[in-house]
């Protein structure tokens, strides 16, 4: 999941929210490791020491891509209407190989002093709202309490819900009532953490029924967000990369037929091939067209076109293999 404060997130709308993340400051993420990969024929990744050379900067370790706070923050001033690049305000930098030399020249540049001047006139003006109303203020640092401790209890349904997906276990129960002895996996090892994890009794003490996010409604739209985050991971490997295609259709124990898809590709930061598992497709039919739009589709999905498919492997089936017919 995102950090609230990385650079990839958008800011806030509201003003007094705008102005309670300016004075956080910039997101400075500590790393073991940062990613790395090859740039001019070495490795080479984002170092930390960076941040104490230059005080404006940040580190997106969702993109693995560096910003400007001030840049980030006033991008859209009018002060800086007139410039267009947008490397260290939206796109980030990644070219680690002359991140000194962009550093020293975009901290020299027009559009970062003034960005540098309109956050500090920012940060020394008190907000009108803030004069007049003060509660409101306070009502603002509730409301990022509250956010914060729902995006702790979500880390942990999140949690359960990726064990639960690894595992290729059922999700609900047929009697998912408070009384029910077996209300369903899912429920079931979330009433288990609840006993031993303090986040999760807090939750459930404090909230209104109607807002438990245990429904298999909040269930569906997380599996989906992590699907969705899983394959941005992949489109993320796959770039600039030539690929191979594995596929293979089976038919299920409900008698439906399915295809396989794997892409086989070169991974950079791992620097050796490798096996990626895409998808599993439930096919109307089991022709070679039916089977090549499939793979047409998943191909666009993953943001790839046949131009960059060195191979396809299939087994001997006639549909998939065949000389004339086969896809």
């Amino acid at each position: 999941m995102v950090n609230v404060y990385d650079p990839v997130t958008p800011l806030p709308k509201d003003r007094l929210e705008f102005q309670n993340r300016i004075l956080k400051g910039r997101y400075k993420p500590i790393l073991d490791l940062y990613p790395r990969s090859t740039q001019n024929s070495k490795r080479r990744s984002f170092q930390k020491n960076w941040y104490d050379i230059f005080d404006w900067l940040e580190y997106s370790d969702a993109s693995d891509t560096a910003f400007c706070f001030p840049c980030r923050c006033f991008k859209g001033n009018e002060i800086n209407s007139c410039y267009s690049d947008t490397t260290f305000s939206k796109k980030g930098f990644k070219s680690w190989y002359r991140a000194i030399d962009a550093f020293k020249k975009h901290q020299l540049s027009k559009c970062h002093l003034n960005s540098v001047k309109a956050l500090n006139d920012f940060i020394h003006l008190k907000s009108i709202d803030c004069v007049l109303d003060k509660n409101r203020l306070k009502e603002i640092s509730r409301k990022e309490k509250d956010r914060l401790k729902n995006r702790e209890f979500m880390k942990r349904v999140i949690d359960i819900i990726i064990c639960l997906g690894k595992s290729g276990r059922p999700f609900r129960g047929h009697d998912e009532k408070s009384d029910s002895c077996n209300q369903g996996l899912f429920k079931e090892l979330v009433i288990l953490l609840t006993k031993y994890d303090i986040v999760l009794q807090n939750h459930f003490q404090d909230v209104q029924k109607n807002a438990l996010y245990t429904s298999n409604r909040i269930q569906n739209d997380l599996i989906t967000s992590i699907k969705n985050v899983i394959l941005q991971n992949i489109k993320n490997s796959l770039k600039n990369s030539f690929i191979s295609i594995l596929a293979d259709e089976t038919t299920d124990v409900g008698h439906s037929e399915q295809l396989s898809i794997v892409f086989r590709y070169f991974d950079d930061e791992k620097n050796r091939p490798v096996e990626t598992y895409i998808a599993l497709k439930q096919m109307k039919s089991v022709t070679a067209q039916a089977i090549f739009d499939v793979l047409h589709e998943v191909l666009i999905l993953m943001g790839k076109d046949w131009h960059s498919v060195l191979s396809v492997c299939f087994d001997g089936a006639s549909a998939m293999a065949g000389k004339i017919g086969g896809v």
